[in-house]
């Protein structure tokens, strides 16, 4: 196998493999939930919603959601996975270009 190879296998073998559970799934729920609050503090005190903090908490929902689904949902996990890294690096493209 070539290195190229390798590599998407290892990239795209880890975003498929079979969800790890509730207590992952809670991790990113509350990192999530962290992300949410700080944009509503950012809407309170500033009175400006804060988009990419609101956005960042979505993909990490997104992540959360994935990790949640049963082992026979293993393909809607890397979906869903998928749409996180997709709205992530959308963001980032956004903000520099």
């Amino acid at each position: 196998m070539s290195d190229k190879q390798g590599l998407s296998t290892r990239v795209f073998g880890d975003l498929s493999r079979e969800p790890d559970g509730r207590p992952q799934s809670l991790v990113w729920f509350v990192v999530a939930g962290l992300f949410w609050v700080w944009s509503a503090y950012s809407l309170v005190a500033t009175g400006r919603l804060s988009v990419l903090i609101l956005l960042i908490g979505v993909s990490f929902a997104l992540n959360g959601v994935a990790e949640s689904l049963p082992v026979a949902r293993t393909r809607v996990a890397y979906l869903l996975r998928v749409a996180a890294i997709v709205s992530i690096l959308s963001l980032f493209t956004l903000l520099f270009v």
